[in-house]
C-alpha cells in the first residue's frame, strides 16, 4: 500500500518537499503552508489524512525489509554491541527511511525542522547524497543541552536567542532571524482574553509528582472559585494520585490557553507561549530541582521564581507580575514581522532551487 502510495506522489509541479517526522512539526509545516510557504508533505514515521503521503511507523519498519542484507548485519552487529541492540527498531527505521527515498523522485530543496535528532540528521546524510539542498526551518526552542552546529544550506532561526545558541565560527550558516512560528500560530488559534480564571500546571517528565499534588491541594484551598486544570507532557504517563485537580487535559495547548488565566510549570517551552499571549506565569522551581535549560533566567526574561508552595500563593493572590516583557522578543523574535518573513523566506527557498 505505502509503495503505491509513493508511486502516486507527484512532484511535477514543484520541486521543494517538506518532511516532518512529529506532530509539533507537522503543525508548523502546516501553519507555514496556510502562509505563503506551500509545499507537499511527507511524513516520515508519522501520519496524517491532510499529508500529502504518509508513511506511518508501522510502514517504514516494513520498508526496512527491501534490505534484508542491512537487517542481518545489524542482528550479528547487535550481538555484541548492547547500544546497537538497544537501538535496534530505531536503526530498522533508519533503513525504512533511506529504502523511502530510494523510491520517491527526485526534487531539488528539502525543508526540515529538526536539527539534532538522530533521525532527522539521518535523514540530512541521504538526502545530501541525492544533492538535494536542505533548508532548516526551526520549530521549538533551543536549550544549552542541545547541539549547537547547523549543517544545512539555509537555516531559518525564529529569535537572537536562538541565533547565540549556535556556533557560526565558518561563516557557513546564514541565519534569518524573524519570528517564532509556534507563537505566530498561537496568536491565530487564540485572543488575549481569558474565557476563564483556570489555573493551568504544565509538568514534564522531570518534576517529581510528590510536590506537584502538594501544590494542587494548596492552591484548591487557597483559591476554590478556580478551576485548576493539569497538563502532563505527552511523554509523562505516570499517573496523578489526586483528586482535587478539576481536569486532566490533553487538548490542544490553544484550547488550555484560552480557558486559563495563570500558568505554573517549572521548567517548559510553555512559559513563552504563555507570555506571548498575555497570561500570568509563575515558575514553580520547587517541582524538582531548579532548572534554567532554556536560559529564561539566566536572560532574565523570568525575573522571580519561586522555592516553595507559600511564596506562589502569595504571588498569585496579588498578581505578581513575574516576567519582563522587553526581554520577551529576545526568545521569539519579532512577531510583527511574520509576514514579510514569509515572503523573504519564500523568495530564499525559490532561489536555492533555481
Amino acid at each position: 500500500m505505502a509503495t503505491k502510495q509513493i508511486s502516486k506522489f507527484d512532484l511535477s509541479n514543484d520541486e521543494v518537499v517538506k518532511f516532518v517526522l512529529t506532530k509539533n512539526q507537522f503543525q508548523v509545516a502546516d501553519f507555514i503552508n496556510k502562509n505563503r510557504i506551500d509545499y507537499p508533505i511527507i511524513g516520515l514515521g508519522f501520519s496524517h489524512k491532510t499529508v500529502d503521503l504518509s508513511i506511518n511507523k508501522v510502514q517504514l519498519l516494513l520498508f526496512s525489509l527491501y534490505s534484508w542484507d542491512k537487517i542481518e548485519y545489524l542482528y550479528r552487529e547487535a550481538k555484541s554491541d548492547d547500544l546497537l541492540l538497544k537501538n535496534n527498531i530505531r536503526l530498522f527505521e533508519f533503513i525504512g527511511i533511506s529504502n523511502v527515498l530510494d523510491l520517491l523522485p527526485n526534487f531539488k530543496v528539502a525543508i526540515k525542522f529538526n536539527d539534532h535528532g538522530p533521525h532527522s540528521t539521518y535523514l540530512f546524510d541521504k538526502l545530501k547524497e541525492k544533492n538535494t539542498k536542505c533548508v532548516f526551518i526551526q520549530h521549538s526552542t533551543t536549550g544549552k543541552y542541545m547541539p549547537n552546529i547547523l549543517y544545512h544550506d539555509l537555516n531559518y532561526l525564529f529569535s537572537q536567542q536562538s541565533a547565540e545558541h549556535y556556533d557560526n565560527k565558518d561563516n557557513r550558516v546564514r541565519f534569518i532571524l524573524g519570528c517564532d512560528l509556534r507563537i505566530k500560530k498561537l496568536e491565530f488559534e487564540i485572543t488575549h482574553e481569558s474565557e476563564g480564571n483556570a489555573i493551568l500546571i504544565a509538568t514534564n517528565e522531570l518534576d517529581r509528582l510528590e510536590p506537584v499534588i502538594e501544590c494542587i491541594e494548596k492552591l484548591k484551598k487557597a483559591f476554590p472559585e478556580r478551576k485548576i486544570i493539569y497538563r502532563p507532557h505527552p511523554r509523562d504517563k505516570r499517573k496523578l494520585k489526586t483528586n482535587l485537580v478539576d481536569e486532566i487535559s490533553n487538548k490542544k495547548l490553544p484550547v488550555d490557553l484560552a480557558r486559563s488565566e495563570m500558568v505554573l510549570t517549572n521548567e517548559s517551552g510553555i512559559a513563552l507561549e504563555a507570555l506571548a499571549v498575555g497570561k500570568f506565569f509563575y515558575k514553580c522551581s520547587f517541582f524538582s530541582k531548579n532548572i534554567d535549560n532554556y536560559g529564561f533566567l539566566e536572560n532574565e526574561l523570568i525575573q522571580n521564581h519561586f522555592q516553595n508552595i507559600d511564596e506562589l500563593i502569595k504571588a498569585i493572590s496579588n498578581k505578581e507580575i513575574t516576567y519582563s516583557k522587553s526581554k520577551l522578543q529576545h526568545f521569539v523574535g519579532n512577531l510583527d514581522t511574520f509576514n514579510e518573513t514569509m515572503i523573504f523566506l519564500k523568495m530564499e527557498i525559490n532561489q536555492l532551487k533555481s
